[in-house]
This record gives C-alpha cells, structure tokens and sequence, in this order.
C-alpha cells in the first residue's frame, strides 16, 4: 500500500489528489501555503531588476560543500521540524536542475521533480521557494506529464521555470521544494565566464563486472562522481555538459514483452515482428523506471540537484546504435517505436520539456526554452524532430550542443536544413563572443579505422559469416537487430566512417569558414569512445607563406575527447591500437590547406610513469572547464588516479583565443561590436569588446553558404545512391544461389523524411521516394540467434517468491516512511530481466512502475476530453 499520512478531521479534501493535467481540473490555481521563511516574498525579478546591489546583499562566505545528501534530507523529513514538506509529497525522481541560458542579464533554468500522486497532496500543486540574498520566490509547479501505471497509479512531472537577475557577483542560490530541505546551486556574476564541467557515458554496458570499479564507495558509478562534487565544493562549477550517454538503455532488450522479438529466427522475422500493445507497455515502463532509478542513485543524484544539466543525448539514451543501422531495421514497428520513446523520455527527464506542452518553435520567442533549437523530423522517429540547443557560458563563451542522433541514418548525420538552423544560431551570437564550443557525441578527430571498417562492411568475410551461424561460439560477434558486424554500428557511428566522411569534412570546412568570418575559436567537445584523447586541427605548414601561430590560425580546432565518467575503458589491445593509429597524420583534407593529429598531451601515465605514445590515456575521466584571463578556453581533463579510487590526476589543454591576421578577402562591414536586440543574447549586459581586440568580422547574413548546403545535400544523395547501388548487386547473387531477395523497406511513420530536394533535376519526388525506400537490401539470412540466459536468478528472488530461472517482474510494495523530499524507496524488490547487472538492477530500492503502464500527456488528456483522441 502506498504511504498514507496520518488522519486529520479535515484530510478528506485536502489528501483529495489535485492534478491540473487533468482536463477537470485545468483553470484551477489553488495559492501554494505560506513558507516557514521569515524573509521577504519579494520577487527576486522585482528586487534585483535594475541588476544592482541592494540591501540583503549575499555575502561571500565559501560554499561548504555539495549539499546535504538524499539520505540526510530523507532523515530530516522523518526526524520532523524544519525540512518537512508541507503539503507532502512523495517523489519518484528529483529535484534536478536544468540550465537554459542567460538573456537579457537574466540567469534561465529549470527544476524538475517527479510525484507518486497515490502517496502525494497535489492540491495545492507543488511549489518551489528560490532564495537569494535578502529575497526569496516561490514560484509554482507546471504539471508537463503525467504518466499513468495501471497498478500504483499516475506519475506527474512537475517543472519549475526559474528566472534569476545576474549580480555583481558569483551567488549561491537556495531552493526548497514545499518548504522541505534546501539544497543549492551556483550562478556567475554578470560578466563572469562560467566553470563547467563535461562528462559522456554515465553508465556501464552490459557484462561489465561493476564490482572492480567501485573502491571505497557503494557502487562502481560514484567513484569520479564523488571527485567532481569536491572540485564543486573547492571551487563551484555553474553547470555540467552531458554529452551524450547520460544513461546505457541497453538492456531493454531483456524486458520479458520484447523477447520474441529479439529471439526471432531471422532477420526478416525480426525486421516484421508486430509491435503488440504489452511490448508498449514495457517499453515506457523500462525507460521510466530507468531514468528513475539512475538519474537518483549514486554521487550522480548529489550532482544533478546542485550543479545544473545541460545535456545532449548519444546512442545508449536511446539503445545501442540507433541510427547506424541500414533503413530496414530502422523502419521496423518495434525497433523505430524503441527509439522513439527513448527519445521522448530524453526529452522529458533531460531538457525537462514535452512537445505537446511546449512546441516546436525555436529560441525565446516561440519557445519556453531560450536555448532551444527545433530541427527536422528524424527519420526513424515517427514524427519527433531533432532537438539541439545554443547556450550561453558567459559574454565570451557560447557552446552549441548539435544532436547528431534524432535525424541520423546510415548515409546521414544531420540534415542540411539543420545545419542551416545552427549557423543561423551561430551567426547571431554577439561579436563579444570569442570562443564557440561544438560538442558532438562523437569525435569528428579521432584515429580512423577504415581498414577494420572495410573489412567487416564485406558481405562475405569468414569471421561474419560463421557468427551468423553461430559457428565455432561467434554468436556474440554479429549484432542482434541486422545480423552485421556487433563492432560495425560502432564504426558507423564515426564521423570518419566511409558513409560519413563527405559530410564531416564538409563540417571541418564550415567550421573555419564560421571562425574566419566571425573572429571565433572553435573547439569540439566529444565523448563515446571511453577514453582521453585531443584531436587537433590545423593549417597544413606547407600550404603557409609565413608560419602562424595557434592563434593567429583560424583552422587551428581542438577535438576534446572526454569519455567515459563511470563505463570501463576499452581493453588494453584495442587501447593499444587506437595509442598506435592516433600517431598518423590524415591528408584527408590537405587539398583544403587543413592538416590533422593528435594533441600529444599524456606524456606521463596517473603514477607518474613515462607513456611510450603519449596521444590516449584509457581511463576513466571528466573534463573541467574554464575561461582564462589571456582568452584561452581550457579543458583539464581529469583521469582517474587509480581505478574506484575518486581522485584524479590533471591533464590541461588550451584553446587559443582568435587573433586571426588580417584577410583582406574577409572586411568587416562596421567597426564598432554588434550587441543583438533580439533573440537568445538580446541586450545582456556583460556583452562588451575588450579594449584593443584583433579586427573583427562581420557574422555571415544567412548563417552558411546555401551553395555549400546543396554540396552537403548532393554528397548524402551519392550515399544514397552508392548503398543502393551495391545492395541490388548483393540481392542479385543473393537470388543466384537461390536465397531469394527480401521486401523493400518501408518507413511509414515519416513520408515526409525523404529529403526531396536532394532529387536530381527531372526526377520526380515520388521516384525520389522510391529510390530511398529500395535502399540497403540485404539478403535474408536464415540464422538461429544465440539464445540469452533464461531470466536468472536474481538477488532478491527469495524476497519476492519468484522461483530461479524466472523473470522476477514489478512486485507490489509499499512506500516506507516518506521525508521532506519524500522518501522514493520502496521495498526491495527483484530485478525485471535476465542478465541486468546488480547496480543497474531494479532490486535496489528505486523501484516504481508496475506491469501495465502506460504514457499519457497533457495534450492526450485535453484531446481525450473532447473526444478527438
């Protein structure tokens, strides 16, 4: 039974649950109970808009530490006094913290908490008390979602839009959900860089013995953690960049619904599985409670309620390698649908936004979100567009996080109608701005691997075919969705891999036309490949009259490659091989005057030891970042000393900052700084040129050359045509030996995907349509797929009464005694799947949603109601 409150004569309305995603109760706005603060209620937008220092100033005392852990508040909650939430709630996950970015001198963030209605008093609606100095806020909760379980009941997401006037100086900011216990987070000074922090791959894959990464800590995730909440603590970091893989999605695939799905006979059993509604269900269920249990455990959940996210997502937020497939496997019902609701639960847990709510409008006028760029639909994502962001990091600082998973397919990474939409972004940011941080999930200068790449694309290589077959124990070696190569998704995911490599070469171009003409550094920011490295790009020196220096070169780019935060490093042999490969140069692009390496900073290993190749290190890492007086953008990539021990070694790099000679083919159009009056940056007031800068460019009017973009458009077309090309030869022998051609493949939850623009002249959209649809055929491949574990014992088996070797599902608990945050544990419970390792599985106490449930949004319900639904 869910944890009930203690009775009260007048707790038969007030526990009567209030929720406004509910189209009866919509229009009402019940007033949040007075806090127990004695401080002024006074808007902090109203106190501080003239951006001054007013009485109740903050003083500068130093921050103590990350915050109070869950536990203490938890223990707070139930000890009674100050901290108690009133009225309570219980929470399934949260708080977390978004940051969006700064307009107008004005701090834009988010919180976000998830309730358990059944065990929550939702009227009033939740609220949040934001204090600062001698001011404080409350500001109330916007119901965004509502996800409903047929056994525990609804779920709501309530967000919390927060809006703080930048000061004279750095302020540590308070806040309290229904005056419970407070925690903390960081904002700059107007004018100030901020101090961020970077980290990818939060999370193990699967097979990964998480007991050796551990040390002294609970569990193999906190160990790194646990170093960056003391480098907040030293020194506070005012936002952290997840650059993809902030969660592994992974093991959906042993959710008991999916099975004959994933144990199909063949390929093209698997490619037409039927989506049934019981594998809906266990779908939105793996991925609630997934984020649930993750984004709430470990030294992970400290940081995501003190140092505010901003994130993009990579492959395993959604499941391996999606995108890199061929276009049949990505039409299919079940694995399009995967994708699509991992994209919709990234949305909802990560930016904090809901389409239906929100939109699809781009930037502060059309969006809640000021950072908030809306691309084109995906491909494979039935109907979700892409969702990139452009933030500020102070008035010489922008990053532009690019998602480079929601429109992916084989012979494309992002469309040309959103690369136009991010230059445009780029072309807008204020002249004051010097250094531009792309971050990219995946490296764009990182060590090729053709030859590997060549070799397992070749339809009849031994190693492929005898896996198929399963032969001499390969099974493991071909991918479970298309039966490739399981290391060609990986390979394909490459920004140099042979699909790809048109379109990253473009970018590079691009990219230094963008620095040239704006007077920016730009530098990439990656994870994915679990290691530390630093790519490096440059002017060719023998395309040079006169040597330059790193900053008067405008090709001069970083590749900062930091990866992963908890996952393992890759073994010593294949660590070994990239060590060797990163030592080349690539002639790639010398015709374009652009040479390429790596950056060799790892000259000693974490104990002091000499490297024999000083380009990787294959440890665990983050990267901490900050702005330096000379202009320099720095990354201090920090590796982990030794393995669980949560301390880590330094290994700085520098991007220069822009001081590009003159070109007299480049002039600038006014000589005095540009200060936008409209859009993502209007009218901050630290944006200023420092005294004496280097000449500056004019930004490009329309953000990229639409000669260039057709180029881009015209190269993804080739690869298009280059795949169908020799996949019809494939088919034909496929049919020669008698093993008959499979149906082409269809996408049908998106017709309008086909990229029409890209037809040749004369040719109609629809025999464009079919040219795209007839893509990567391959033959049908009558294979036995391996067969996985049957649903293993699992840890809490006997607890549960499920007998061994059977899949343990969601049982039925109770919420224990529930604190000022709401105590989220349930009782122990038995993990949901065969082979989920301990720490990712739903045995510990971060258990919720039960068989049967299912997703409803707000927009669903209102349609519900008029009955257009």
């Amino acid at each position: 039974m869910p944890y009930q409150r203690e009775a009260d004569p007048d707790a038969n309305q007030q526990a009567q649950p209030y929720d406004p995603c509910h189209p009866s109760q919509q229009g009402q706005q019940p007033q949040p109970p007075t806090r127990r603060s004695s401080q002024s209620s006074q808007s902090l937008l109203e106190r501080y808009s003239s951006h001054g220092s007013q009485e109740g100033k903050e003083e500068k005392s130093p921050y103590s530490g990350p915050g109070p852990s869950v536990a203490d508040i938890e223990g707070a909650g139930q000890a009674g006094g100050a901290g108690v939430m009133q009225p309570h709630i219980q929470f399934m996950c949260g708080p977390l913290l978004n940051y969006y970015s700064v307009v107008n001198g004005v701090w834009h963030g988010a919180a976000l908490v998830v309730t358990a209605d059944k065990g929550s008093i939702l009227n009033p609606p939740p609220y949040l008390t934001i204090s600062l100095g001698g001011a404080s806020e409350k500001i109330g909760g916007q119901c965004i979602l509502t996800y409903n379980d047929v056994t525990q009941g609804p779920c709501s997401f309530w967000r919390f839009m927060i809006q703080i006037p930048l000061q004279d100086h750095e302020a540590k900011v308070y806040y309290s959900i229904n005056g419970g216990g407070e925690l903390s987070f960081f904002v700059p000074a107007r004018g100030q860089n901020m101090r961020w922090v970077a980290h990818s791959c939060n999370g193990f894959s699967g097979g990964v013995n998480q007991e050796e990464f551990k040390g002294k800590y609970d569990t193999g995730f906190s160990p790194l953690w646990e170093d960056v909440l003391v480098k907040h603590s030293e020194q506070p970091y005012h936002c952290m960049v997840g650059g993809g893989d902030q969660l592994y999605c992974d093991a959906i695939t042993k959710e008991k619904e999916l099975q004959s799905w994933i144990n199909a006979k063949s390929r093209k059993d698997k490619v037409n599985h039927a989506l049934t509604d019981d594998m809906k269900i266990a779908i939105d269920r793996f991925y609630f409670n997934h984020y649930c249990k993750s984004f709430r455990s470990s030294a992970f959940a400290k940081a995501n309620s003190t140092i505010p996210m901003v994130n993009m997502l990579d492959d395993h937020d959604l499941i391996d390698g999606f995108g890199t497939y061929d276009d049949e496997t990505m039409a299919s019902p079940v694995f399009s649908y995967i994708g699509t609701r991992g994209y919709f639960w990234f949305l909802a847990f990560q930016l904090f936004t809901v389409d239906a709510i929100d939109g699809q409008g781009d930037g502060p006028a059309n969006h809640p979100i000021p950072s908030m760029l809306i691309g084109e639909v995906g491909p494979w994502l039935q109907g979700q567009r892409s969702h990139s962001l452009i933030t500020y990091l102070g008035p010489k600082v922008a990053m532009l996080l690019l998602d480079c998973r929601a429109e992916r397919r084989l012979t494309q990474i992002v469309s040309p109608k959103t690369y136009q939409k991010a230059f445009n972004a780029i072309a807008q940011l204020p002249q004051s701005v010097e250094q531009v941080v792309i971050q990219l999930g995946v490296p764009i200068a990182y060590p090729r691997m053709s030859f590997l790449e060549h070799f397992l694309e070749y339809k009849w290589n031994p190693i492929t075919m005898l896996a198929r077959r399963n032969a001499l124990g390969l099974g493991s070696f071909v991918n479970k969705f298309d039966q490739s190569a399981e290391l060609l998704d990986d390979l394909n995911d490459h920004w140099c891999a042979n699909t790809h490599k048109k379109e990253r070469n473009w970018l590079v171009l691009e990219m230094q036309r963008i620095a040239r003409t704006q007077n920016v550094r730009i530098t990439f920011l990656s994870g994915d490949v679990h290691l530390a490295a630093v790519g490096k790009l440059f002017t060719h020196k023998r395309k040079l009259r006169t040597p330059v220096t790193p900053e008067q070169d405008h090709r001069y780019m970083l590749n900062v490659i930091s990866s992963a935060i908890v996952n393992t490093p890759p073994p010593a042999g294949a660590a070994k091989m990239v060590s060797i490969l990163a030592g080349h140069k690539h002639r790639t692009l010398h015709r374009k005057k652009t040479d390429e390496t790596m950056l060799p900073i790892f000259n000693k290993d974490t104990d002091g030891s000499t490297l024999k190749r000083p380009f990787i290190l294959a440890r665990r890492n983050y990267a901490s970042i900050d702005y330096l007086d000379n202009g320099a953008l720095r990354f201090d990539i920090r590796v982990e000393r030794e393995q669980g021990a949560g301390e880590t070694v330094s290994y700085p790099c520098e991007s220069p900052p822009p001081r590009y000679l003159a070109n007299k083919s480049v002039t600038s159009t006014s000589t005095s700084p540009v200060t936008p009056t409209t859009g993502r940056f209007a009218n901050n007031d630290d944006i200023s040129v420092v005294s004496g800068a280097p000449q500056s460019f004019a930004p490009s009017t329309n953000g990229g050359s639409a000669t260039n973009l057709a180029g881009l458009a015209q190269a993804q077309r080739r690869e298009q045509e280059k795949y169908s090309s020799a996949h019809a030869h494939a088919q034909k022998v496929d049919e020669a030996f008698g093993r008959g051609a499979e149906p082409k493949p269809v996408n049908p939850h998106n017709p309008a995907e086909q990229a029409y623009e890209h037809a040749q002249p004369g040719q109609s959209n629809q025999q464009f349509a079919q040219q795209q649809q007839g893509q990567y055929r391959q033959p049908a491949q009558q294979q036995q797929y391996q067969q996985p574990g049957q649903y293993e014992q699992q840890q809490y088996a006997q607890q549960s009464g499920v007998p061994a070797g059977q899949p343990q599902q969601y049982q039925q608990s109770s919420y224990q005694s529930a604190g000022a945050y709401g105590q989220d544990s349930y009782a122990q419970q038995g993990t949901h799947a065969q082979g989920y390792s301990q720490n990712q599985s739903y045995a510990q106490p971060a258990q919720y949603a039960q068989p049967g449930a299912q997703m409803q949004n707000v927009g669903a319900l209102n349609h519900a109601a008029q009955g257009k639904y």
